[in-house]
């Protein structure tokens, strides 16, 4: 099995890939945003794909055999790959808890995941990644915990929390009995 070393979307469903041997390639993985990997066709979480351990991953546990986006290269792309990998900032370092960070709802470019440890984690919150941009919010204040994020999109979030605090403290409670947490429906 090849191993994928890096990985950037690369806009629409299409990732720039370089494997262990140093060959660059575009894939066309929209044959694959179903099913399981449903979650992952929306643009704001596609585009977080990273490579972590030979394969392409998404936070929330989501990933896709290295076989099959090998068998989505789109021929002669090597060099569209590699300006791919020149323009776009290198994401490929996991953060530890991210496989174990399930997404539970996607709105506006924010991606909203929660994670629970009992070693670290008393205040009921969520993670809220947008752009480049991370944050922790307490799911009771909507104050921002650690990290920041723009105002305008803070402020979504504070409403969405207001609209779906009794879901979000229920998922808190699912977590800490070491269940996955429901998604919430979005901000419309």
């Amino acid at each position: 099995m090849i191993s994928i070393e890096s990985a950037r979307a690369a806009g629409g469903f299409t990732v720039a890939v370089r494997d262990e041997a140093g060959v660059y390639a575009l894939a066309d993985l929209s044959a694959y945003m179903n099913g399981r990997l449903a979650p992952c066709a929306d643009p704001a979480v596609f585009s977080t794909l990273r490579a972590a351990l030979g394969a392409i991953v998404w936070p929330g546990g989501f990933d896709i055999d290295p076989d099959n986006v090998f068998a989505a290269i789109i021929p002669n792309t090597e060099e569209q790959a590699r300006v791919t990998f020149d323009l776009i900032e290198d994401t490929t370092m996991l953060h530890p808890s991210e496989h174990h960070m399930p997404i539970v709802s996607v709105f506006f470019g924010l991606i909203i995941s929660m994670f629970f440890d009992e070693r670290q984690h008393n205040t009921p919150h969520i993670h809220v990644r947008y752009a480049e941009h991370n944050a922790s919010v307490n799911i009771h204040t909507g104050d921002v915990m650690a990290g920041s994020l723009p105002r305008p999109k803070l402020r979504l979030v504070e409403a969405w929390i207001e609209l779906h605090r009794d879901e979000l403290l229920a998922n808190w409670e699912l977590m800490k009995a070491g269940l996955a947490p429901e998604r919430v429906k979005p901000l419309e």
